[in-house]
């Protein structure tokens, strides 16, 4: 697997719930895309900061095919819906093989976002 082809997702939230009702919504949401989501979902990683309010993810896509999955996915998922009642989205930055399907998506969506570019040089272990 290339990591030239992999889409890297940052998304930056603010809680509007309590951070523990943040952490059983993502943790049942995880869950449900580890079992059932696409095989391509190589990291779905979350934080969360209760002090200051905050939370974020970093989730890697295997290509940009996997990512538009996802996101076919989890929007039809009762954890998804649950989750959205917990935060509001901030930021969203994109990191790699950016495709103009997604970027259609995400402007049909009304989701601003930050396209950082494309890999130039790296590594995975």
């Amino acid at each position: 697997m290339s990591m030239h082809q992999q889409l890297v997702q940052e998304s930056s939230y603010e809680l509007i719930a309590p951070a523990e009702a943040f952490t059983q919504a993502i943790s049942a949401l995880s869950k449900r895309t580890m079992e059932d989501g696409p095989a391509g979902v190589l990291r779905y990683s979350f934080y969360v900061n209760a002090e200051a309010g905050t939370a974020g993810a970093l989730i890697v896509y295997a290509d940009p095919d996997d990512w538009n999955k996802q996101h076919e996915f989890v929007p039809t998922l009762e954890e998804y819906k649950q989750f959205y009642t917990t935060i509001r989205l901030v930021g969203l930055r994109l990191f790699g093989n950016l495709t103009p399907e997604i970027r259609q998506l995400l402007d049909e969506r009304n989701i601003a976002y930050e396209y950082v570019g494309q890999l130039a040089a790296g590594f995975s272990r």
